[in-house]
């Protein structure tokens, strides 16, 4: 009786779970749409492993100091995570993955990991945005940093493309569907949604931010910290800490309130670091300004 064996190296395991994300994003079903992103974030971290071999076999290796052709054969070694292997590829193999392919592989990432370790409501028209992201990355990346080794792939590639194309009418349609409401809101408001990764998340409406695309509300902090890279304050209107930095300017520093909409120019009090308008042209908050006079009269 002979034995079963299965030989697959990184690149046909990558396209492997590439075809089953597409068979899996084809069906309707939330359930299917889950598959297809654990399968196509699977495929990604192979993606980005093939093209770290291409440089040297050892990049794979969490630790490259401790790598070795025997670990490597056997498989019995902890391998690079998805952050290290993106840092790899810039650092080592001057790759640079723009910022927003690198967002939109961050999102799928953390669509992966909440499906494998907590509980989760998924949002077909979100994934389905997402997914066009990420096959349309597979398919510029492969073909730029993976081209050589990639010919006989063509059959998925194909499928790749069928697929994007069918995502992306949805995603137009989507959009164009959205157009009269989107014009009834301030285009300062609009931001981009890390969940569709569309721009049409709706913010400063007294309540928390909620996309129109896919419908998901996002917490106002944690947008007004993503928009600011971490540079929020306490808004002087509404009193919650969502007042994002948005612009360093001559008239000061242009804030913007995720939740109330507040938008203007502020400055820090030198003296105690609240926020007060930039118009006054003072260095200091009226209420420390006030102190300070005294002090002097």
């Amino acid at each position: 009786m002979s034995e079963l064996s299965l030989e697959f190296n990184l690149l046909d395991n990558a396209f492997d779970y590439v075809e089953s994300a597409i068979k899996y994003s084809k069906c309707k079903d939330p359930r299917s749409l889950k598959y297809a992103v654990l399968h196509l974030d699977a495929s990604i971290e192979l993606f980005l492993k093939s093209r770290l071999v291409k440089e040297h076999w050892s990049l794979i290796f969490e630790d490259p100091d401790k790598a070795s052709l025997q670990a490597l054969e056997s498989g019995d070694f902890v391998s690079v995570d998805l952050k290290s292997a993106l840092n790899r590829l810039e650092r080592i193999a001057n790759i640079r993955i723009n910022q927003s392919l690198a967002k939109n592989i961050v999102s799928l990432r953390n669509y992966r990991n909440r499906i494998q370790h907590y509980a989760i409501k998924v949002n077909a028209d979100a994934i389905k945005s997402l997914l066009g992201f990420i096959y349309n990355f597979v398919i510029d990346f492969c073909q730029k940093e993976l081209n050589q080794d990639i010919k006989e792939f063509q059959k998925t590639f194909d499928e790749i493309k069928e697929e994007l194309l069918a995502i992306q009418e949805f995603v137009t349609a989507r959009v164009k569907s959205l157009q009269d409401k989107l014009k009834e809101v301030d285009s300062d408001k609009v931001f981009w949604c890390p969940d569709c990764n569309q721009d049409t998340l709706v913010t400063g409406n007294n309540e928390d931010p909620k996309c129109l695309f896919c419908g998901e509300k996002k917490n106002a902090g944690a947008v007004a910290f993503l928009i600011s890279m971490g540079k929020i304050k306490t808004c002087p209107k509404c009193g919650r800490e969502t007042f994002a930095l948005r612009e360093i300017e001559e008239k000061g520093f242009r804030y913007y309130c995720v939740y109330c909409g507040l938008s203007g120019y502020w400055e820090e009090c030198a003296t105690c670091g609240r926020l007060f308008s930039a118009d006054s042209g003072s260095l200091f908050c009226p209420d420390c300004l006030d102190k300070i006079k005294k002090k002097y009269e």
